[in-house]
C-alpha cells in the first residue's frame, strides 16, 4: 500500500472511530515498552491497550498488531480490542487478519443486540441508547470489512455477503428506501452551517449530527451493497436513489 493510500486509510479509521465509537486521543506518559511490574490481569490489559495506542500514534503498526493480538488472547474478548486489531491489520496491510478482527466485532455486536426487551422502563431506555450506538458501530465495521474484501482481497462475493448483514437487527430498513432517502436529505439540510456565527449552539448541532449519523453508516452500507451486487451481476433497482 503506497504512502498516499496509507495516509487516507489512517484518516478513514480516525473518522469512523471518532464518529461511531467516540473521541480518539493519544495516551499520555506511557512508553511502548513499559514493564508490567506487578499487575493483575485487568491492569495488564489496560497497560497493553495504552501501548497499542502509543504504537498507533507512532505509526508502529507491527507493534500495534502484536499488542492487540495479545489482548485478543484474553478470556473475555473486548469489542474495542478486536476493532483496533482490525485497524492494525489494515494499516499493516494484513488484510485477512483485519477482516477476521472486524468480523469478530460484527459478531459480538450482533450478540449484544440480540437481547430480549427488558420490562423495566429505565432499562428499556438504557438498552435503546445502547442499540443506537451499537448499530452505528456495527454498520461502520461492516463497511470497513466489505471494502477490504472488495478492493484488497478482490472478493466481491464475500463483500456482498458481509454487506447483507446490515439488515440484521437494523430497524431503519423497515421503511421504504425512498422514505429513508427523504429523511436523510431532510436531516442533512437541517444541520446548521459551521460558518454561520448564529449557529453557536453546540448541543443542538451535536444532536442533529447524531441523527444524521444514525442513518449515515447504514445508508452508505446499503449503497455499497448495491454497487457490489451490480458488480456480481445481481439486478439492482434502487442504486441510483441511494446517495445523499
Amino acid at each position: 500500500m503506497g504512502p498516499h493510500n496509507r495516509f487516507l486509510l489512517v484518516l478513514l479509521i480516525l473518522s469512523i472511530s471518532i464518529t461511531a465509537f467516540g473521541q480518539v486521543a493519544p495516551p499520555d506518559n506511557l512508553r511502548p515498552d513499559s514493564p508490567f511490574q506487578t499487575l493483575d490481569p485487568a491492569e495488564e490489559q489496560e497497560v497493553l491497550r495504552k501501548q497499542g495506542q502509543v504504537a498507533f500514534w507512532n505509526a508502529d503498526y507491527a507493534q500495534m498488531r502484536r499488542v492487540y493480538r495479545q489482548l485478543m488472547q484474553s478470556v473475555e474478548i473486548s469489542i474495542d480490542d478486536a476493532r483496533w486489531l482490525g485497524h492494525a491489520g489494515q494499516l499493516a496491510g494484513q488484510w485477512n487478519e483485519a477482516v477476521s478482527a472486524y468480523t469478530t466485532v460484527i459478531d459480538r455486536l450482533g450478540e449484544q443486540l440480540d437481547q430480549p426487551q427488558p420490562h423495566d422502563p429505565f432499562e428499556r431506555d438504557s438498552l435503546q441508547n445502547f442499540r443506537e450506538r451499537a448499530l452505528q458501530q456495527r454498520a461502520a465495521a461492516i463497511l470497513l470489512t466489505s471494502r477490504i474484501q472488495r478492493f484488497y482481497l478482490n472478493d466481491p462475493i464475500a463483500a456482498e455477503r458481509t454487506l447483507k448483514r446490515i439488515y440484521d437487527f437494523n430497524d431503519v430498513f423497515s421503511e421504504p428506501i425512498d422514505s429513508l432517502m427523504r429523511k436523510w436529505r431532510d436531516q442533512l439540510a437541517e444541520i446548521p452551517r459551521a460558518d454561520n456565527p448564529e449557529n453557536d449552539n453546540s448541543r443542538t448541532l451535536g444532536s442533529r449530527l447524531q441523527q444524521v449519523h444514525s442513518l449515515w453508516f447504514p445508508m452508505m452500507a446499503l449503497r455499497e451493497l448495491a454497487v457490489v451486487q451490480q458488480q456480481n451481476g445481481v439486478a439492482v433497482q434502487f442504486m441510483s436513489r441511494v446517495s445523499p
